[in-house]
């Protein structure tokens, strides 16, 4: 089924009292449920902003790694997942709490699979970073401070989103209206 065509079954055209046809949701919604702890909810909007700091941590690189692009392309296009993880937390950030199925699927989606791909980006880049690192050594003999800080950076960004994904899949659930938690 094409991505165009998923959601199609979920809205019907209505004729209201004056003959005119409109388009009305009539699947599913969806309540967000997040977790009471008061610790949870803040960091599951907080922590994307942190994964945005990271980037601009690791892009402050003024000499060594700036041109590998194997280190820091990575860093420069997990922009993109950071972005869509930050869009797709805004809705329940900001309050809303009924889906319907497109926007459940979207969100959820939008999420864990930016979420992926920002631990994957962040590992290519610790991995070349480790690879230049052993070239540096063999070369020089010694360790290159910048390019070490960029790594850490790397790996903490590869290990934050990896912490956040699990803390989404185990604290944000989609549950079909009028249906109780359980």
């Amino acid at each position: 089924m094409s991505k165009r065509r998923r959601f199609l079954q979920d809205y019907q055209y209505l004729e209201d009292e004056d003959g005119k046809r409109r388009v009305v949701y009539t699947g599913k919604n969806y309540s967000l449920l997040l977790p009471k702890s008061r610790l949870i909810r803040p960091a599951l909007f907080t922590l994307p902003f942190i994964l945005a700091a990271v980037i601009i941590a690791s892009g402050l690189d003024p000499n060594g790694t700036s041109g590998s692009p194997f280190i820091f392309f990575p860093i420069i296009v997990s922009v993109l997942p950071c972005a869509f993880i930050l869009i797709g937390s805004l809705p329940a950030a900001i309050g809303k709490r009924v889906f319907n199925e497109r926007e459940k699927y979207r969100s959820g989606n939008r999420v864990t699979v930016s979420i992926a791909a920002f631990a994957i980006l962040h590992g290519i880049s610790a991995a070349a970073g480790i690879v230049y690192q052993l070239g540096v050594i063999i070369e020089n003999g010694k360790l290159e401070e910048s390019t070490l800080l960029q790594l850490v950076f790397a790996v903490i960004g590869c290990a934050a989103a990896l912490f956040y994904r699990r803390l989404y899949k185990k604290s944000v659930s989609f549950n079909p209206e009028g249906k109780t938690e359980g």
